[in-house]
């Protein structure tokens, strides 16, 4: 038998991680997919119920109302919808009496979120400390609820805040700096190709549909890191039907081949010409599998990060604490 050549990543950013039981996740997932209009603030503390039980969704929806009041009561009206979000974003980001002098910033401890604590919302709303998951879905939920038109959209590894403006422009939020940015700043900073924009994968406002199964993708991870890859397989699987797009899933899925495949296979018989031959198919198959969701991807313009990327952002992360430390605006 030709040796194969298995393709993994290591998805480094705020997505995705926590801990759920296998079989819970199904019928609450499935079930939000199918609503076209899932509220985010719904979709996200159904799918936190499933990675921590202890999650209390009470407390997490007073918090957010609070958010929503101390916004609204600062916003003019009238005002410009550019207006209306600079004053949400203030809202959250600059100290004031309105945030108790505590304002949200990004977790500069656990910049790649991989403490699974630091995926829920109630983490972030009770520590104030977020990632590119949990500090834009703030921003979305708070500003839909005051009748702003914010959507999530996507960049590679990474969600931020979309909308049009009064001119119909489209302006980008940075969540994790609580700023503006536009587009070409993302192409440069993420390496997105021009098939990628063309195919509707970055820089795209996500529908209700398309949000759930991004958010979702951390009860895939979690599965997975708990030693359930067919349930992960599974759940990923769906989650790509409902979400054609979204190329994070189908490498998560190509790498989950190469997980069952090194598990069953190279772990028992490190070369390939000792498979049985009653393995062979299913051997075969995984492999086959893996190439074909990588290629999915690629084919759709997705690309693997540059190499040394996660370290210069490590370095970048160094430098934002030392300012912090060193009390610098």
């Amino acid at each position: 038998m030709r040796q194969h050549v298995l393709r993994g990543l290591l998805l480094t950013c705020a997505l995705f991680t926590a801990s759920v039981e296998a079989h819970s996740w199904d019928t609450r997932v499935m079930a939000l997919l199918r609503d076209p209009e899932v509220d985010l603030l719904d979709a996200k503390l159904a799918i936190d119920a499933q990675l921590d039980g202890a999650t209390d969704a009470a407390d997490v929806r007073r918090q957010v109302d609070a958010w929503v009041d101390a916004a609204r009561a600062r916003t003019p009206a009238p005002a410009s919808l550019r207006t209306r979000v600079e004053h949400l974003l203030s809202t959250l980001y600059v100290a004031g009496p309105w945030n108790g002098h505590r304002p949200v910033a990004y977790d500069l401890e656990d910049p790649f979120a991989r403490q699974p604590r630091s995926r829920l919302l109630a983490t972030y709303l009770d520590t104030r400390r977020g990632n590119c998951v949990t500090m834009p879905l703030l921003v979305a939920i708070v500003g839909q609820r005051l009748g702003l038109p914010l959507a999530l959209a996507r960049a590679p590894q990474h969600l931020f805040v979309t909308f049009r403006d009064d001119d119909s422009r489209w302006m980008h939020v940075e969540a994790t700096s609580g700023g503006f940015k536009d587009t070409d700043g993302y192409i440069r900073d993420t390496g997105i190709s021009q098939l990628a924009i063309a195919r509707g994968v970055y820089l795209h406002p996500l529908t209700p549909r398309q949000a759930v199964a991004t958010l979702a993708v951390d009860l895939v991870t979690d599965l997975s890191r708990r030693g359930n890859d067919t349930a992960a397989l599974a759940l990923a699987e769906r989650l790509v039907d409902a979400d054609p797009l979204n190329v994070f899933l189908m490498v998560r899925i190509g790498s989950l081949h190469a997980r069952v495949a090194a598990r069953r296979f190279h772990a028992r018989w490190p070369d390939p010409a000792d498979v049985p031959v009653a393995l062979h198919a299913e051997y075969r198959a995984l492999h086959a599998a893996n190439a074909a969701w990588f290629a999915k991807a690629e084919a759709l313009g997705w690309s693997p990060s540059a190499p040394g990327s996660d370290a210069a952002y490590l370095e970048s992360i160094e430098a934002e604490r030392r300012r912090r430390q060193s009390g610098a605006p």
